[in-house]
This record gives structure tokens, C-alpha cells and sequence, in this order.
């Protein structure tokens, strides 16, 4: 698995410029084990309380998708090579003959969508088929999103609770004047963690899984138009052409004057 390098300099520049803004010096006066109880513990509980378990193990293993590296647009464009090779094959030889290929297609969504075409199911309910597998994996993906928005959203509110909580102990010692101080200054910090842990981890991280599932829906959308088309006995170069639509405008250029070239 490769690494995504910007995820990985977010996390750890985000980190380093609050350190650097701190200082070596008081970076010990940030480290409260009370304040890290409340505002974790707390969040933590009101997320496992507002989440059956098997989403809360999902979003448990999407922890790692936003550091994983993804190149969308190379994606797209081995699965336009892959359907198009489909698609020359049907056009030789038959949709029957696709079968013996399915195998080795990685993406299960067009295996799925090629054995129903090679099992000669109706145009109509292919798609209605595979537009509801699409709708419901992105309903699956939303789901984990919502765990680490909700958890993002819990960790900044019981930082506000702890802080409180510190107040109320402070004010019992007001007439302590030097105790009022350090008590508001550990009093803040649980607003602090609940702030670094939400913005800096838990949305970035549920914005980056949101990312991906609209990547995935584009590859998802580009083959069902490529099976459809295949279903169709459209021609290859017309298949690639309608498919080649689906990338960025810069990339399909690119591809045309390569292939002008080679020409």
C-alpha cells in the first residue's frame, strides 16, 4: 500500500507548527491527563452510545483510506482500457465469449455488471440493477463518514464540558488567588484537545473518505455506461470515445495527441 504524502505532511505539519508555537520550553504545561480523559473518554462514549457496532468497526478500518495513496484518474483510464478490450472481444467473437475474462477483471462492480450481460439480462433492469448496487454502496460509505463526522463533532463539545467542569473547581478555590491561573489554564485545555483532534483529524478524515466514495461513484458510473454500451454491440472506438468523456479535459487531450502520434 502506498502512502498519499500530502495526508501524511498534513497530519505531521499540523502537529509541528503547534508545537513551534508553543515551545519546547511549555509544551509540558499542554499535557493534562484529566483534561484527555474528559474530552476523549467523553466523545469517545456518546460515538459507541450513537453507533451500532458493526459501522463503528467499519470506520474503525477506514482509519486508514485517507493515508492511502489514489490516483483517480489513472483508474478511469485502465478501466476505459479494460472495457474497451471487452468490448473488442464481444465485437469478435460474441458476448458468450466474455465469460472465460471475467475472472480476471479486478473491479467487482464490472464483473458484476459483465456477467449480467453475459447472461443476456434485459437492458432496462441491468440498469436499474446496477444503479441500485451503486446507490447502496454509497449509502455504506456514508454511513462510516457519519461516525467520524459525529466523532468530530462530540470531541469540541466535551472539550466545552471540561472546561466548564474545570471553572466550577476553580471557583470552589477563588479565594486562592494564585490557584486561579494554572486551574483556568487546565481548565482550557480540554476545549484545546477537543478543537486539535476534530479539526485537525476527524473532519479531514471524514472529508477525505467523502472524497474517495465520489471517485468511486465516478468509476462506478463510468462502467455501467461502458456494460451498457458493450450490451448495446456498440464499436469499440465509439465505446472508448463516450468513455474517455468521463476523465478531465486536460488527460483526454493528452490521449488524443498520443494517439494521433502513434498514428
Amino acid at each position: 500500500m502506498k502512502l498519499d504524502r500530502p495526508a501524511i505532511l498534513g497530519i505531521f505539519l499540523g502537529f509541528f507548527c503547534m508545537m513551534m508555537g508553543i515551545g519546547g520550553k511549555d509544551l509540558l504545561l499542554f499535557f493534562n491527563i484529566p483534561s484527555l480523559w474528559i474530552t476523549f473518554g467523553g466523545a469517545i462514549s456518546a460515538t459507541l452510545l450513537n453507533f451500532p457496532s458493526p459501522q463503528l468497526k467499519a470506520a474503525v478500518k477506514a482509519f486508514k483510506i485517507p493515508f492511502r495513496r489514489t490516483q483517480p484518474e489513472l483508474r478511469l483510464q485502465e478501466l476505459i482500457k479494460n472495457i474497451v478490450s471487452l468490448a473488442e472481444k464481444a465485437r469478435k467473437r460474441g458476448l458468450l465469449s466474455l465469460e472465460a475474462d471475467l475472472e480476471n477483471v479486478e473491479s467487482n462492480y464490472l464483473k458484476k455488471g459483465m456477467q449480467y450481460v453475459v447472461d443476456g439480462t434485459d437492458r432496462d433492469l441491468l440498469r436499474l440493477m446496477l444503479e441500485t448496487e451503486m446507490d447502496f454502496i454509497q449509502e455504506r460509505h456514508k454511513k462510516v463518514q457519519e461516525v467520524w463526522i459525529s466523532l468530530g463533532t462530540y470531541l469540541p463539545s466535551f472539550g466545552m464540558i471540561g472546561t466548564i467542569l474545570g471553572l466550577i473547581i476553580m471557583l470552589r478555590k477563588i479565594d486562592d488567588a494564585a490557584a486561579i491561573g494554572p486551574g483556568m489554564a487546565v481548565a482550557l485545555l480540554t476545549t484545546l484537545y477537543g478543537a486539535i483532534s476534530s479539526y485537525l483529524i476527524c473532519l479531514p478524515i471524514a472529508g477525505k473518505l467523502k472524497m474517495n466514495m465520489m471517485d468511486e461513484r465516478l468509476e462506478q458510473e463510468l462502467i455501467l455506461e461502458g456494460v451498457l454500451s458493450i450490451q448495446a454491440g456498440e464499436s469499440p472506438r465509439i465505446v472508448a470515445d463516450r468513455l474517455q468523456t468521463f476523465l478531465p479535459p486536460a488527460i483526454r487531450e493528452a490521449i488524443q495527441l498520443k494517439t494521433t502520434q502513434t498514428a
